[in-house]
């Protein structure tokens, strides 16, 4: 969504600095000259990029994208390959002891 995208990139080259609050949807929608629920959705998808989280009532705010979260989608196809060379799901590991 090219809303939705143009904030993501505005929020990642900093110009929307973390913590600061999102105009509203109206305002938004204005700025951009789109419908309003065009800006909702656009609102949404960020949410769940996790962007920015909405505070009921209060509005919504830039926050530090969790870069483990988007590093753990990639690495999910890895853990399967970790775990083929050993026994299984729920085979114990054995531990050197030292000597």
């Amino acid at each position: 969504m090219v809303v939705a995208n143009h904030i993501a990139g505005q929020i990642e080259r900093g110009e929307r600095a973390v913590g600061s609050r999102l105009p509203s949807e109206l305002d938004l929608s204005n700025m951009w000259g789109v419908a309003r629920m065009t800006t909702r959705r656009a609102i949404r998808e960020l949410s769940e990029r996790g962007l920015v989280p909405a505070v009921h009532g209060k509005g919504t705010f830039v926050t530090q994208p969790d870069a483990w979260a988007r590093a753990g989608s990639r690495l999910a196809g890895a853990i399967p390959e970790c775990h083929s060379g050993i026994g299984g799901p729920g085979t114990p590991l054995s531990v050197a002891e030292d000597a």
